[in-house]
């Protein structure tokens, strides 16, 4: 909700801006550069309050739930990642490439959740759930890269 709310806040000036003068322009950059920058310090202090949420909230037997925490972040991160860059990917005209990938990932996260969950706990699950979410942003990244590389050669 946070990065949704952040990346709602881009002025339609920006975007109009990028979009006129091409995705790899230093309006594009530093608009990227400032996102991730956000993005970075909202994963470190939501791994923050949630390490130390496990300390004070949680009684003890909960205490093993806490190796969950750095998967959370990690997903955060690379679901971060694809949510910063989706509008850069939309201005490209790249979305189409990317809704394959997303529903893709998602129904295989969905259907190794479900086959490994009972048989291995929640820390598999956990694995899982980050690495699609690790698959989601390496392949926004890779679409980025795609279109920054198109453009280039227009």
């Amino acid at each position: 909700v946070l990065i949704d709310a952040y990346v709602r806040s881009y002025s339609p000036t920006q975007f109009k801006l990028i979009n006129n003068e091409g995705i790899g322009t230093s309006s594009g950059r530093i608009l990227l550069v400032r996102s991730a920058g956000v993005l970075l310090l909202m994963a470190v202090l939501l791994g923050i309050i949630l390490w130390l949420a496990f300390s004070i909230i949680y009684p003890p037997e909960y205490m093993d739930g806490r190796q969950l925490v750095p998967m959370f972040i990690a997903g955060f991160l690379f679901f971060g990642i694809y949510k910063l860059l989706n509008p850069f990917i939309l201005a490209m005209h790249l979305q189409n490439q990317l809704v394959v990938i997303l529903v893709t990932t998602a129904a295989i996260s969905l259907a190794l959740d479900y086959i490994l969950l009972e048989k291995w706990g929640i820390l598999i699950a956990g694995l899982v759930t980050m690495g699609s979410y690790l698959v989601l942003a390496a392949t926004s990244l890779a679409i980025y890269m795609q279109g920054l590389k198109r453009d280039s050669h227009n």
